[in-house]
C-alpha cells in the first residue's frame, strides 16, 4: 500500500529494497525456513521503521526539541524567567546567553551553546527566520541580539494565556 505521508524517496527505496531482498531470498531458497507470515512480519516491521524514519527527518533534532521544551517551561510555567524578547505575537526572539542563564537558574538541563547555535537554524517546530537586534519587551525596549523564529503557535498561546 502506498502511504501518501511518506515523501522521502531515498528512505522509501532503501526500506523497499530490504523488503524485496527478503522476498527474493525466500523465493531463491536461501531463506527456505521463512513462512509467509514471517515475510509479512518483516514487511510490517520495515514499513513501521520507514514511517519512523520519516517522522525523525520531519521533526527537530533532540537538542532542538529539548530547547523548545525548556523554552516552554521558562516562558509559560514560571513567572520570572521569561525569555521571549519579541513584542510581536507571531515571533519568538531569544537571546541565547540570556536563555542559557535563565535555564541554569531554573535547574533546566545544560545545552551546549555552540551546538545549539548550529542546530537552531534548522528548527521545524518554530522555523528560524534570522539572527538580529530586537527591541526587547523584557528589557524596557533595549536592543537585544536574538535568534528570531516564526511563532507558529502564536495565536493559540495568546488565547491560552488570556484564559
Amino acid at each position: 500500500k502506498a502511504n501518501r505521508e511518506l515523501t522521502n524517496q531515498r528512505v522509501i527505496e532503501n526500506h523497499a529494497m530490504i523488503m524485496a531482498a527478503s522476498h527474493a531470498l525466500k523465493a531463491s531458497g536461501v531463506l527456505d525456513g521463512l513462512l509467509t507470515g514471517d515475510l509479512e512480519g518483516i514487511d510490517r516491521y520495515l514499513t513501521s521503521r520507514c514511517e519512523e524514519r520519516h517522522r525523525q527527518l520531519d521533526g527537530d533534532t533532540a537538542l532542538v526539541q529539548l530547547f523548545w521544551d525548556v523554552y516552554h517551561y521558562l516562558e509559560h510555567e514560571t513567572k520570572h524567567a521569561q525569555v521571549n524578547h519579541s513584542k510581536d505575537p507571531t515571533r519568538i526572539a531569544i537571546s541565547l546567553n540570556d536563555f542559557i542563564d535563565k535555564a541554569k537558574t531554573m535547574n533546566q538541563p545544560f545545552m551546549d551553546l555552540a551546538q545549539l547555535k548550529k542546530e537552531l537554524k534548522g528548527s521545524k517546530r518554530f522555523p528560524f527566520i534570522k539572527y538580529g537586534g530586537v527591541r526587547s519587551k523584557l528589557a524596557h525596549d533595549a536592543v537585544r541580539d536574538c535568534y528570531i523564529f516564526a511563532n507558529t503557535e502564536g495565536e493559540q498561546q495568546d488565547s491560552r494565556l488570556a484564559a
